[in-house]
């Protein structure tokens, strides 16, 4: 090659330099670079534009900073390869700060240099130089420039100004496909599909032919849950068009459908690719894994492999979020081995999926070793590794985390503050807790939507709803989580009536319920046993269809046996199609709750049946079941197969339930042995356990001990000291009861009241104790009055043994004649239709003598008594109950 002005061994360096074009090459262009060094021809204009051309093309971008810097007299072409370079890479202030020396230096810009710096503009910080870009260029004549147009809508547009991108759009003079590009994209960025969607329309009106790139852009719109419509519809354009669905197109289509939800035509679009490349199968791997089909994702795994193409990190991560539960621990070491083997760095993100991973399959010491392995830890990491000690009990080593990330320079994230909060109630890190909460509260976090919903979580599982309402009602903006934690917190606190007052609120505000919404109204319902409000709430999921779900068919079944209608229970459950193992549990523990022990086990037979495995919960309710029947064989027998015959390891729980059935049957020694074999430390619940089978019982040695080493572990829990209360006052010790009262008051321990209700005309009727506050007092009391002489004639005597109070005999009957679960049967009895059942629920437990006098006068009067008590329903019908006296 010749050129004039140019000699001989300048023009053979531009034709070699011209020649390298690709990172590989990038070691032979240096050494080129380093010849004409040598030989002085790196600063002829000609030369040096050709090595800072070769050194963007290679990837180098320092190296064409330092050729551009031996150039003598630079002109607009090499300013111009220069800029491109660095906004290409992301080095945009640079970008800027060439462009502005070369307006100083009076080099005369052109349309490329425009291009070029417009490229710079990508972010809203950019914005402002974008701006005083465009005046330099409507300066300069270029605006009416097509091209230039272009880039300028596509500059606002990135930077966040879609009015103005809107504004140039609609003032060009002449618009061509790109325009139409530039605009569309901008709004598809914005995920404004709606606009987006209108402009492809308007285009098309215009005459104006959509290509390849309108199509990418459209389909990134449509690429969520609420545009599968439009997304098929793109598709369907597309297939009219004659563009050949390949390469990014085709990965865009299976991209669109997998976040529609629609994985079988993104199946569809992949099986119908020929080229398919490592993109194309992440994006299948991904949407199996995320669908919950992880055999078909590791299946891809595999046959991408078998296809020669080799994992990238994002198909790994793909891959490894398919592993969720301990059964897929084994699959996802053997997903981190093929890690190793492929020689793959270990980046920060590919190192927070095998974190995850290792979390979700409960192997919490190697999500450690990977934590400690990863050289370089994101906030990510760090919140990973939080949540996982949280979940896994680790409390106060999550705390250790929190405050060990912040020392290491890394600011907590919303979803650190999620994770944390889990914790800061926990009973083991109290006061540690404490101070995380008011480091939250102090930096105003607790403002942020996500972050306050997690603080209502955690003021709920501590039964601190005052705390939570104050975080509710400071919140600047709620979501639908927000009302759905407040609910879910007044009800499992036992203030169901509030929960269900603030879901009419919810309405009110025009916030639309979710299945979420519903489970915790639903609980809400349970927990007040406003059988009336759940079936409205029933009602209304069936009008939004929404009784399929698994989790609203369990709870519906738990409300309805939770209100003591366990026919309509069993209806729910015969109509729910498809069921799991949580539909399951919920019919089990409903036959529990009744004391229905063989149908509990009939339908635990039956689950067996449908291959349905059991899990935990499924055992908690079975052994609850022999507990209330005493079935202590039986219980011993399920116990003893859980880990042998299910894989289910035994938790604190279930040891608890059998301690349980073994002190309720008077084995109280076996029971002791049990507690002290447990393969960890017995909590306060399980001392708790032991002590009510001793009050049952009147064992007071063993009373006592269960009560000592349950308040060594939670001093401040007031059923321990009513229990053993109740032990002394049945044993006649009305000294040791004064003495437990004191104690109590002492310390600021409340018992809580007795209360009783029923509900009659879709209003909850409440009593304690000798209540006298109801507007109807005197017909209750005259019904009570009757009830009390029938009951003496048919040979009721009242037994004080049950009153806990140093009375006289006379005080002592009167007493157990107006507690309040009497009242509420009264009220029933005055207010309901002769022949109906009456539904009663008492938040403790029920007496032994108003257990006796429901006996006597479900047969006097020819009704069914349906009473539930903390413990479980009892059933009185024709003088006998359901619990046949093993309660």
């Amino acid at each position: 090659m010749s050129s004039e002005g140019i000699s001989p061994d300048k023009v053979t360096y531009i034709n070699l330099l011209d020649a390298f074009t690709t990172p590989s090459m990038l070691d032979e262009g240096k050494r080129i670079h380093k010849l004409t060094v040598e030989e002085g021809l790196n600063s002829d204009i000609r030369v040096g534009t050709a090595l800072v051309t070769m050194c963007v093309r290679c990837g180098d971008v320092d190296s064409a900073k330092q050729a551009f810097k031996g150039i003598a007299d630079r002109d607009v072409v090499v300013y111009n390869a220069l800029i491109a370079a660095l906004a290409q890479h992301g080095h945009n202030v640079e970008a800027f700060e060439q462009y502005y020396r070369m307006r100083s230096d009076g080099v005369a810009l052109n349309r490329t240099t425009y291009l070029s710096i417009l490229n710079a503009c990508s972010t809203s910080k950019a914005l402002e130089a974008g701006k005083l870009i465009h005046s330099h260029i409507s300066e300069d004549g270029h605006s009416s420039d097509v091209q230039i147009g272009n880039a300028l809508i596509s500059m606002y547009a990135r930077c966040g100004d879609l009015p103005k991108a809107r504004e140039l759009f609609y003032t060009m003079p002449k618009r061509d496909l790109i325009s139409w590009n530039a605009i569309i994209a901008g709004y598809a960025r914005r995920e404004d599909r709606g606009e987006a969607m209108r402009l492809y329309k308007q285009m098309q009106s215009e005459g104006v032919k959509p290509g390849r790139v309108t199509f990418l852009h459209l389909l990134s719109a449509c690429a969520n849950s609420s545009a599968y419509a439009d997304g098929k519809m793109i598709h369907e354009d597309i297939l009219r068009s004659g563009i050949k669905s390949n390469g990014h197109l085709a990965n865009a289509l299976m991209n669109m459908y997998r976040r529609c939800g629609s994985l079988m035509e993104a199946q569809n679009v992949f099986e119908g690719t020929q080229a398919r490349d490592v993109i194309s199968w992440n994006s299948m791997i991904a949407g199996h894994a995320q669908h919950g089909s992880y055999e078909t994702a590791y299946k891809l795994f595999q046959e991408m492999q078998n296809e020669e193409l080799e994992p990238d990190n994002i198909t790994f991560a793909s891959v490894l979020s398919g592993c969720k539960n301990p059964e897929a621990l084994e699959l996802g070491k053997q997903i981190h081995g093929r890690i190793t083997e492929s020689g793959l760095q270990l980046d920060v993100n590919l190192g927070n999926a095998l974190i995850n991973m290792y979390i979700r399959c409960g192997s919490l010491q190697d999500a450690r070793n990977v934590f400690h392995s990863l050289q370089h830890r994101d906030v990510m990491s760090w919140t990973a590794m939080i949540g996982g000690c949280a979940d896994q009990g680790e409390d106060m080593k999550a705390i250790e985390l929190f405050w060990q990330m912040q020392n290491e320079g890394f600011r907590p994230v919303k979803s650190t503050f999620s994770s944390i909060l889990k914790v800061c109630t926990s009973s083991a890190c109290l006061d540690e807790g404490k101070k995380v909460i008011a480091y939250i509260l102090n930096s105003g976090y607790e403002l942020d939507t996500g972050v306050g919903n997690a603080l209502i979580s955690a003021y709920s599982k501590s039964g601190s709803m005052t705390d939570a309402r104050e975080v509710f009602d400071k919140m600047p903006s709620r979501d639908i989580v927000s009302w759905n934690k407040i609910i879910a917190g007044y009800a499992q606190n036992g203030l169901g009536q509030t929960a269900v007052e603030f879901a009419y609120q919810m309405q009110e505000q025009d916030v639309v319920p979710n299945k979420f919404s519903f489970v915790s109204l639903l609980n809400a319902c349970s927990s007040f046993s406003a059988l009336e409000e759940g079936k409205r709430v029933h009602a209304e999921i069936v009008k939004r269809k929404l009784q399929g779900d698994v989790r609203v068919g369990a709870a519906l079944i738990s409300m309805y046996a939770k209100c003591g209608s366990l026919g309509e229970a069993q209806e729910v459950f015969d109509n729910i199609i498809e069921k799991n193992v949580v539909t399951w549990n919920a019919m089990i523990n409903a036959y529990a709750q009744h004391g229905l022990a063989s149908k509990a086990l009939g339908f635990f037979n039956c689950m067996e049946k449908e291959g349905i495995k059991p899990d935990g919960s499924t055992f908690t309710s079975i052994l609850s079941a022999c507990n209330h029947a005493g079935l202590v064989l039986e219980g011993y027998q399920i116990f003893s197969s859980m880990e042998s015959e299910y894989g289910v390891l035994p938790t604190i729980e279930h040891y608890g339930c059998l301690v349980g059935l073994l002190g309720r049957a008077r084995r109280f020694q076996e029971a002791e042995t049990l507690i002290n074999q447990m393969p960890f430390p017995p909590d306060a619940a399980v001392w708790e356990t032991l002590l009510g089978a001793c009050r049952i019982h009147g064992n007071i040695a063993l009373a006592e001990h269960a009560a000592n080493n349950a308040l060594k572990l939670n001093a401040r829990n007031p059923a321990v000291y009513i229990l053993l209360s109740n032990v002394y006052a049945a044993a006649g010790r009305w000294d040791d009861v004064a003495k437990i009262r004191r104690v109590m008051e002492g310390r600021g321990i409340r018992k809580e009241p007795g209360r009783s209700w029923i509900e009659v005309d879709n209003i909850i009727h409440e009593f304690i104790a000798a209540d006298r506050s109801h507007p109807e007092t005197a017909e209750i009391y005259a019904e009570l009055k009757r009830l009390s002489v029938e009951m003496e004639e048919a040979g009721y005597f009242p037994d004080t043994q049950h009153v806990l109070h140093d009375l006289g005999k006379a005080h002592q009957e009167t007493s157990l004649c107006t507690h309040s679960e009497r009242l509420a049967i009264a009220y029933g009895l005055i207010k309901t239709p002769p022949g109906t059942p009456i539904r009663i629920f008492k938040n403790l437990r029920i007496c032994g003598d108003c257990h006796t006098a429901s006996k006597f006068i479900s047969k006097l009067v020819g009704r069914e008594i349906i009473a539930r008590d903390s413990n479980r329903f009892h059933s009185f019908k024709n003088g006998k109950c359901s619990c046949e006296d093993y309660w």
